[in-house]
């Protein structure tokens, strides 16, 4: 799959779209997005711990939001915030 994605961000279709919008291409393959997602989503979680807004569960893995931020309102929204024991 990573492959046709690749191949159809070579579109000028695409490259026009990306360049008038300031989308930045990733030639990463699965393992390494999964890598980088997870970088990601492990920083998140520790600001989002810092600043207040998750609470840290029995395992050192796993966090749960104390109250989600302004913008995303409603209390149910915490789960994007959920990290689970890997």
């Amino acid at each position: 799959m990573a492959d046709a994605f690749h191949e159809a961000m070579k579109a000028k279709t695409y490259q026009d779209y990306a360049r008038s919008t300031g989308v930045v291409d990733s030639w990463m393959g699965p393992k390494e997005y999964t890598a980088f997602v997870r970088a990601v989503s492990d920083t998140a979680v520790k600001q989002l711990q810092a600043a207040g807004l998750l609470q840290q569960r029995h395992s050192p893995h796993a966090a749960k939001c104390v109250r989600p931020p302004a913008a995303m309102g409603r209390r149910e929204d915490c789960t994007r915030f959920e990290k689970e024991s890997p």
